[in-house]
């Protein structure tokens, strides 16, 4: 698999919202253990528009992984915090996600910043451990779990 990981644009705006609704759909029953109404509490409004807000802020970078052309994964931070992370499920374990995560990483380290923050969800906690990511916190009220990591030079 060609893999490629660069700024997202508002043309992939559809896309990666359909990336992320299938992602939740059909990876994270951990999360919300199969109930529809979790499902679409999480996935909220699967319009386009979320990716073209986080595209036009100023403090946030928002990145896609491409595949033969189409989006298989998408990732953003604000400062230090990873704030999404999605693979497509017809994707999974084919190193997209750690691709995003890497090239969040290194953006963060060239901004100088010497530690990253996200909030995990279940499904992705042995992921993010196995990048030496550390537990960080309590499990906060949604289910998710604060990580933080050690940037480095």
């Amino acid at each position: 698999m060609n893999l490629t990981v660069r700024p997202a644009l508002p043309e992939d705006a559809a896309a990666m919202g359909d990336v992320r609704a299938r992602s939740i759909r059909l990876l994270c029953s951990k999360d919300h253990e199969d109930d529809p109404e979790a499902v679409e509490r999480w996935i909220g409004d699967a319009s386009s528009g979320k990716f073209l807000r986080l595209l036009d802020d100023a403090d946030a970078r928002l990145i896609v992984a491409e595949s033969d052309g189409a989006v298989v994964g998408l990732g953003a931070r604000t400062g230090d915090r990873v704030i999404l992370n999605y693979v497509d499920p017809d994707h999974r374990f084919k190193g997209v996600s750690k691709a995003i995560v890497l090239h969040l990483q290194d953006q963060m380290r060239a901004d100088g910043l010497e530690e990253a923050h996200l909030n995990s969800s279940r499904t992705a906690l042995a992921f993010y451990r196995s990048l030496g990511w550390q537990r960080s916190g309590a499990d906060l009220p949604d289910g998710s779990i604060p990580m933080s990591k050690r940037l480095g030079a």
